[in-house]
């Protein structure tokens, strides 16, 4: 066993019960620690930790608590040199001031923090405990809205999925306080939507096959102009085989056939440009909306050599396959611009149904579906050959808009709701701050 005298001199920093160690690399990691208890060889400290002897039975936790504390942290922020691992040295942290109160004020300042501090963990646990119990709750209830039947018979006039809602309608103020139980709403809104539960059914509306019809005709045409080639035909649907019921003047349609050709971007690895054409990655795309910052580039004459389909225009629709997938983007900028082949491009015919689409692909249905279908171990990737037999219920073209009108009506609403309690978040805070700095002034 090697003694502190064989260790190098740099290392021979005596360590022993109730010295603080003070880890001086990176020391915005807080790593401070009081040995509470002897070793039988005498324990060493390298030069990468400052330590601290407190004299006269001064508790070593008295210090543990100063150097955590912001006033300490501003001191070491304030000296500490380099980057990527900031430092201070054994001057600089011995430089630091300190303030001492009697040995028996120490004492007690530490029991009290002690105690304040078991408080806390008592609240905060059952803050998660409370937050579990919450989020069950708004999950169930949500559940029992996508889980009732489309058509379920009248009781005394009321429908179950009625008595269902007026039950969460009820208790709304209680229920959405989180920023994770709104977005929970928002799912459910969508999920809803592609059911037939959000808006009534008509039976006036044109038929979908009218539309079926429409966007058959405009692919043919796309195939005649030599834009797009015959699509291989799929399986048709299996009756019984769907997600889930819908209502009567509904179809189940695969993707393909709501769409000129299901492609995605270039395969081969693009020549880099400091200026020309936009080429978006995933990067660019995840937060269900086109940003061209920090893109990168590609030479114009690249671009106008991709084929037309692997040119996303405006009413395509774009949907991440790799990493974040399941996220599908509208397009709605004129300006040119072309992507990685991990970004689906939806080729739109003109009367594909763009709006209803992107909120059905949107949908938890249809997100659960691109999960399971997914392959590959480090990275999950959705193929395109099962990205176009996903299943989408399509209601009448008259329908499809009131949906989309009320969605967007309700989505709105969801948005207002998470900002006002995010502003309320923010003046709780400041209310917080207001008081602590008031107390300890």
């Amino acid at each position: 066993m090697t003694s502190a005298s064989d260790a190098p001199s740099r290392a021979r920093k005596i360590v022993k019960k109730g010295t603080v160690i003070y880890s001086t690399i990176r020391p915005y990691l807080k790593n401070i620690c009081v040995i509470e208890d002897d070793y039988l060889s005498e324990p060493i400290a390298s030069t990468a930790f400052a330590i601290l002897h407190p004299f006269q039975d001064m508790p070593g936790k008295f210090f543990w608590l100063y150097f955590r504390s912001p006033e300490f942290v501003k001191y070491v922020e304030s000296v500490q040199t380099g980057i990527a691992y900031p430092a201070i040295n054994d001057t600089q942290f011995y430089s630091g001031l300190v303030p001492i109160p009697p040995i028996s004020e120490q004492h007690r300042i530490v029991a009290k923090v002690d105690e304040l501090m078991y408080l806390c963990d008592q609240l905060e646990q059952q803050q998660t405990t409370a937050s579990e119990a919450h989020q069950t709750l708004v999950e169930t209830l949500l559940g029992t809205l996508t889980n009732t039947p489309v058509r379920p018979e009248p009781v005394e006039g009321r429908t179950e999925f009625d008595e269902n809602w007026t039950r969460i309608a009820n208790h709304f103020d209680t229920l959405f306080t989180t920023e994770q139980s709104i977005d929970q709403l928002k799912q459910t809104i969508l999920q809803l939507a592609v059911m037939g539960k959000l808006v009534v059914q008509d039976r006036n509306d044109e038929p979908v096959s009218q539309l079926l019809n429409k966007i058959a005709d405009e692919k043919a045409r796309l195939v005649q102009e030599g834009k797009t080639k015959n699509e291989k035909q799929v399986a048709d649907i299996v009756a019984g085989s769907e997600p889930f019921d819908i209502p009567d003047g509904w179809v189940w349609s695969d993707l393909s056939h709501l769409l000129a050709l299901v492609t995605d971007g270039d395969h081969q690895a693009p020549p880099q440009s400091g200026k020309g054409v936009p080429f978006l990655v995933i990067g660019n795309l995840n937060t269900g909306n086109i940003s061209f910052d920090a893109c990168k580039y590609v030479p114009v004459e690249y671009y106008e050599k991709l084929d037309w389909v692997r040119k996303p225009s405006v009413g395509d629709l774009l949907y991440t396959v790799t990493g974040s997938f399941g996220i599908p983007i509208p397009v709605e900028t004129k300006r040119p611009f072309c992507v990685q082949r991990h970004v689906a491009i939806l080729k739109a015919t003109d009367s594909t149904p763009k709006k209803y689409l992107s909120l059905a692909l949107g949908s938890k249905f249809a997100l659960d579906y691109a999960t399971e279908i997914a392959t590959g171990i480090a990275q999950k990737t959705v193929p395109l050959t099962g990205l176009r037999r996903m299943r989408i219920p399509l209601p009448p073209l008259a329908e499809q808009h009131r949906i989309v009108t009320k969605v967007n009506e309700l989505m709105t609403l969801c948005d207002t709701l998470k900002a006002r309690l995010a502003a309320a978040q923010t003046t709780q805070l400041h209310l917080a701050d207001t008081i602590v700095e008031q107390a300890v002034a």
